[in-house]
């Protein structure tokens, strides 16, 4: 009875990180909610011209992926298909 169980635990492990690793949302996502978030944070006005940062850094950590400005302040984090921004997403708007 232990092994079976065991070797469910291991399947189920095993599939959370397939799914965790497929589902890993890309750059191109984080970009866009960095800068969607942004542009609610600003008038209308400023909103349309908001580009991001070239020093916004990228890191896929294969199962989650995070960005930050200069590789210091986390701007992004990214898992099972979502990014979640933190507050100092304004900082990486010019």
């Amino acid at each position: 009875m232990a092994v079976k169980r065991r070797n469910f635990l291991l399947a189920a492990g095993l599939g959370l990180l397939l799914l965790a690793t497929f589902t890993n949302p890309d750059q191109a996502a984080h970009l866009k909610a960095i800068k969607d978030t942004a542009s609610a944070r600003k008038s209308v006005y400023e909103a349309a011209h908001i580009a991001v940062s070239d020093s916004v850094m990228y890191k896929n950590y294969l199962v989650f992926s995070t960005t930050s400005l200069s590789g210091v302040i986390p701007l992004t984090y990214g898992y099972l298909g979502r990014v979640q921004t933190t507050q100092n997403v304004t900082l990486a708007a010019n």
